[in-house]
This record gives C-alpha cells, structure tokens and sequence, in this order.
C-alpha cells in the first residue's frame, strides 16, 4: 500500500501591510481574503483580481484581534472591547455587542449557526450567529492568577458536531462546554503552560486549541513562557489529550524563547498542523497526532500570529508580521505518494 510522504509547504502568493496581521479569515466561495491588523483595520484580499492588493478599512480603535465569516457578514473582535458584524460587500456596519473587555478570540461552529467569544473578564459567550442575541455567558475561568494578578481568557473552539466549546486561558486551562445547556462538562490542566517570574508576573499559557476531526481530541498550544520572557528552560508547548477521559496523550516540547501560536487538523487526522508566533524562533510544522512525533519542521519567513486551511486542506493562509511589515501568505501544501517499499 502507497503511504504519504510528510507534507511540504510552498509560498504562492504573499502581501504586506503596514501593521501587524493578527486574525484572517478565507472566503473561499468568492475567493475573498479579510485581514485584521494592529492599526485597528480590516483589509481586503481580492484574489480574483490579477495584482490583488489589500483594501483597508477603519473597523476598531485598535488591535483587531479576530474575524471570522458566517451568516453571509463578517464579524471581528478587538482589544477596544467591541465585536462587530459587517456587511461583506459595503463594509458597513450591521451590528454591535461590546464587551467588558479585550476578547481574544472567536470559534464558529461547523454549521455557522454559533459564534463564541473570550474575553478577559474571563467569561466565554455564546452567540446567535444570524441575529446577534447572546445565548449563553459562560464562567468557570479563574480570574487571577495565582499571584493576584489579572489572568487572561486566550482561546476558543466547537467541537466538529458543535454540541461542545473548549475554552483555554493563561493558567493552562480548558474547560470543555455543553453549548446547547451553558453548563459545564470537564476540565483539563496542563500545568506547564505558565510559570511566573520571582515578582509573581505571569507568563505563558494556552494561545490555541482544536478539536480532531472526530471531535475525540484537542490539541493546545503555547508556550511556558511569553515572548518577551527570557526565563532560563523556556519551552514551546503542544498537548493533545483525550477530553472525555480527562487524559494527555502527548507532550511535545522545543526548547527557545517562542510558542505556538495557532494549531490546526487535517479534515482525515492524518496530520496535525502547527504555526509559531512571537519569539525568536520562525517555524511551521506538521506533527502526526497518532503518536505525536514531529513528521516536518520548516523555517518560516515570517511570525505567524492565525491561520486558516482550506476545505480540502490542500492550501492554507498565515497572518503574522515579516520584519517590521505585517504579511499575509498564501501556502500549497504538497502530500505527496511513495511507492510501496518491493518485497
């Protein structure tokens, strides 16, 4: 029987901004890209167009920290506390529901019915994706770190059938949701997601969390340490667990002063695919989740902050900075065939 080489990545196209690209989100129907940025503005991608070049408009005070698609309208989130719902082809503004505080975060489930928000007052929020009516307000996060401090609310996703939300915070923590009830279903720790420095300053935590394909597993990733922590043994953090038994199956750790910023699986689990943030270290990498073996590892030009696969995980976009500009790239990725070994 034939099996998959590991996959490779190949640059196709890529666009920079004059901000940093925190959050993207693919339109792949009308072959549309929308971009968030660190100057509080959502550009547009057309990849239709022979030269394509990013469209800015003004959307948020500042960082625009997410977007996302669903409902026919786009939907972003920011550091300024507001989530929005824009018109796709006037950019006009449809909608608002401000929050407490900085949301970190979007998820919308498979079938484009729900939107999640977190937010770091710690609370995760269930929305009506078509009408904006909030569903559910979700609590169980711890509000401080173990010092006192202000703890922070980094990360959401919907399991594939969309009957539950993992929600991920600073301290190493997932709590698993029932979406349909608000209530709470389990809980997972990863202890070595954060550490604190001898004043008690955090640092570290979970920045991104997926659902397998079956929805059996979630995989989170980060760091022990932030990025600009220079704390001895800093290491770059993967955790795939088993939720339902509350077990962690693999711990994968590198050592360097970065984290993982974002995780994705491929739609049949055959790999799991990983992008590095800040720090100082540049990379992408493809990891079989089977048995948690790093299968590729490549430098990346530039520091990936979201990213997006497409439907048949054949292309993917990263969002992050290269240099002092922030860049959009546009990746194939190759898994190519090898003949049986004869014999």
């Amino acid at each position: 029987m034939a099996f998959a080489l590991p996959p490779r990545l190949s640059m196709t196209q890529e666009f920079l901004l004059p901000g940093d690209a925190l959050s993207v989100a693919w339109d792949e129907e009308s072959r549309r890209l929308y971009v968030g940025s660190t100057r509080g503005e959502i550009y547009l991608i057309d990849l239709n167009q022979s030269d394509p070049q990013p469209v800015p408009w003004q959307a948020h005070l500042s960082y625009v920290a997410d977007v996302e698609i669903t409902q026919g309208a786009l939907i972003s989130v920011g550091s300024d506390h507001q989530m929005y719902w824009w018109d796709l082809d006037t950019h006009l503004r449809i909608r608002a529901q401000p929050h407490p505080k900085w949301i970190r975060q979007m998820a919308v489930s498979a079938d484009g019915q729900r939107v999640a928000t977190v937010c770091d007052d710690m609370a995760a929020r269930l929305w009506d994706a078509g009408g904006g009516e909030l569903l559910h307000q979700l609590t169980g996060h711890a509000v401080t770190t173990p010092y006192n401090l202000p703890s922070k609310l980094y990360s959401c996703a919907f399991s594939p059938s969309g009957q539950q939300l993992a929600t991920a915070d600073q301290l190493g923590y997932i709590i698993l949701w029932d979406v349909l009830r608000g209530t709470q279903l389990s809980d997972l720790h990863g202890p070595n997601f954060f550490t604190h420095d001898t004043n008690g300053h955090g640092y570290g935590g979970i920045r991104g969390v997926a659902f397998s394909p079956d929805g059996a597993q979630i995989v989170a990733c980060g760091n022990q340490a932030g990025d600009t922590s220079q704390i001895a043994g800093s290491k770059s953090l993967i955790h795939i667990y088993d939720w339902r038994s509350q077990t962690r199956r693999f711990e994968l750790t590198q050592g360097g002063n970065f984290f993982y910023e974002r995780v994705e699986y491929h739609r049949d689990n055959s790999w799991l695919f990983a992008a590095a943030g800040a720090g100082s270290q540049q990379k992408l990498v493809f990891i079989d989740p089977r048995d948690g073996e790093f299968v590729s590892v490549a430098p990346s030009p530039m520091l990936v902050f979201d990213i997006c696969l497409d439907s048949a995980c054949q292309q993917l976009v990263t969002a992050g900075r290269k240099g002092k500009q922030g860049c959009v790239a546009l990746w194939r990725v190759e898994a190519e065939e090898r003949p049986p070994t004869p014999g």
